[in-house]
């Protein structure tokens, strides 16, 4: 967002907040939780979970300009419910930014005829919203709705990749390839999925209407999303949600660094299983690394190596498979 646009972000934020990055990013926010049956509101945005800083750190990567008003609905396990979604919209009327970022979804046919309802005054008071389906599902609500901006994920080569096709039920396919976004100073958040595509698609449309000087609002931005596509057709059978990280046939590595490597992850877990683990293997799906464990990591490397590891090198691909790891190292010495 930019300027007097905004951007809503139904999510969570920042309880650590990185004063050269977000304290300047944030014009406002709101929290609605239940208490004893009843919706209620304060001031008290922070996040506790980390999906909400997750979304704003892809938002500001596509678009550095980025600001940020925060509406909290999901609880410290991420969690929510239609009640609370359907305020959180509600509310978004009166405001005067212009674009959603939803990244959540619900399931449940029977409550959306309310959410329905609001997503249409939405998108007649000029607004736009972006809402990604439920992970593993083909639909879901409200990204389902003809008045919102559907987004599901599928693996491409390049993160900026999408597909577009106003037709369709869900219009928008973007990467899912999740990616390391800063949570605090001592964690790095793994965040991938729809939730990730849809921030991703929902910068995408702040920068583009930003750089050509335009209004956003739902047509503009069908309109750019549909000329930038890389493809305008797909059958679902193209569609790849498989989260198993890229494999690089042509990958080169020393069998020294992979050793050492090897030798780090034994350090960092005590399991000795991880000197015999494959090199494509997934460290991630195999609990060989999390988010707590990921700094740790960087940090034995760039003491074993005598290297520095810049943020814009650590992303899903580099440093969850040992070949990953490997060649990033190599690019480095």
């Amino acid at each position: 967002i930019y300027d007097l646009k905004g951007l809503i972000d139904i999510k969570e934020y920042v309880e650590w907040v990185d004063k050269e990055i977000y304290r300047n990013r944030i014009v406002g926010g709101i929290h609605f939780y239940i208490e004893d049956e009843m919706i209620c509101c304060d001031k008290n945005y922070n996040d506790d979970n980390g999906h909400g800083t997750a979304c704003a750190d892809v938002i500001t990567r596509v678009y550095k300009n980025a600001r940020f008003f925060v509406i909290k609905i999901l609880n410290s396990e991420a969690e929510t419910n239609y009640p609370l979604l359907e305020m959180a919209m509600e509310y978004c009327i009166s405001l005067e930014y212009r674009l959603i970022n939803l990244s959540l979804a619900m399931l449940q046919e029977d409550s959306e005829k309310k959410l329905r309802e609001i997503c249409q005054c939405l998108l007649n008071r000029g607004k736009v919203i972006v809402a990604s389906v439920y992970n593993g599902e083909k639909k879901s609500f409200p990204a389902l709705f003809s008045t919102v901006i559907g987004v599901r994920g599928n693996r491409f080569e390049l993160h900026r990749e999408y597909w577009f096709d106003n037709n369709k039920e869900i219009q928008c396919i973007g990467d899912l390839t999740p990616i390391f976004t800063r949570w605090d100073r001592e964690k790095f958040y793994l965040f991938g999925g729809n939730s990730k595509a849809c921030a991703y698609i929902a910068g995408y449309i702040i920068k583009t209407c930003a750089d050509e000087n335009i209004e956003i609002n739902f047509n503009n931005a069908c309109c750019i999303l549909k000329k930038y596509a890389v493809r305008t057709e797909w059958k679902e059978i193209e569609i790849n949600c498989s989260k198993e990280p890229h494999i690089y046939e042509n990958c080169l590595f020393k069998d020294e660094i992979n050793k050492k490597v090897k030798e780090l992850l034994y350090r960092i877990t005590g399991n000795k299983e991880v000197l015999n683990i494959g090199i494509y293997t997934s460290l991630f799906d195999e609990n060989v690394l999390n988010r707590d464990t990921c700094k740790k990591l960087i940090k034995l490397i760039e003491e074993t190596f005598n290297i520095v590891i810049s943020e814009n090198l650590i992303d899903y691909d580099s440093i969850g498979t040992l070949s990953g790891m490997t060649n990033m190292i190599e690019r480095l010495i």
